[in-house]
């Protein structure tokens, strides 16, 4: 083992492929709570003073903020990007188009030139975000799932 450990770039792929899912990822979660999450305060209808554990509106706040500094983190990784992969995680992951029509996007007529844009840019984003979220937005540690993936783990 060198200066830096081996990622499992399999893994790695699957999981930022995973994060961004639009039916089961973390970040389509965090972007949807981070809309539900804004609301008005809601006052203690007992007229009972401490009856409410906490402030919950507080909770909400700091939870909302976390969740907009994700969405901030993201998009810092993916401009970190090369051209290539940042044209991938674009229209393929945030715009969401199907492998055909950002392969259209971005005139490749190959399954595997696509395939290995795609890995590439997947590999990009998770070294990209690992400082963006931790480093630049110090996003705390349990908001976020851990991309890059050691070999031996």
């Amino acid at each position: 083992m060198g200066l830096f450990p081996e990622i499992n770039e399999e893994l790695t792929i699957k999981n930022v492929k995973r994060f961004f899912n639009p039916d089961k990822g973390s970040y389509w979660r965090v972007v949807e709570v981070s809309g539900i999450l804004v609301s008005s305060p809601k006052a203690d209808i007992t007229g009972v003073s401490g009856s409410v554990k906490g402030n919950s509106q507080e909770d909400k706040n700091i939870k909302l903020n976390i969740y907009k500094t994700i969405i901030k983190a993201v998009e810092y990784a993916i401009d970190c990007c090369l051209p290539p992969s940042k044209e991938i995680l674009t229209y393929r992951y945030i715009q969401r188009l199907s492998v055909w029509q950002t392969k259209q996007h971005l005139k490749l007529d190959s399954n595997d030139s696509y395939s290995k844009r795609d890995r590439s840019a997947c590999l990009a984003f998770a070294r990209t975000f690992e400082y963006s979220a931790r480093v630049k937005y110090k996003i705390p540690y349990e908001y976020l799932s851990s991309f890059l993936t050691i070999e031996g783990n």
